[in-house]
């Protein structure tokens, strides 16, 4: 993809983020944000909506990988 056009994702809404555990959230988080660091324009994010009564834990520990990949 040119580096002038957004991707955003693809965290899977449903398998990860609603039926994993936290600690698989963070794990995969992290994991897609390594792969893809050497892109400018890459915005990691949900695959799609994020469903209803996703474990507010496992939105905690998306937020908490990208801020501690960020530092």
């Amino acid at each position: 993809v040119p580096e002038d056009i957004l991707v955003m994702g693809n965290l899977d809404p449903v398998g990860l983020f609603k039926q994993a555990t936290a600690i698989d959230v963070s794990k995969i988080t992290k994991e897609l944000l390594e792969k893809t660091a050497d892109r400018n324009n890459f915005i990691i994010s949900s695959g799609c909506d994020v469903p209803p009564h996703v474990p507010f834990g496992n939105i905690e520990a998306f937020y908490e990988a990208v801020r501690v990949f960020n530092i």
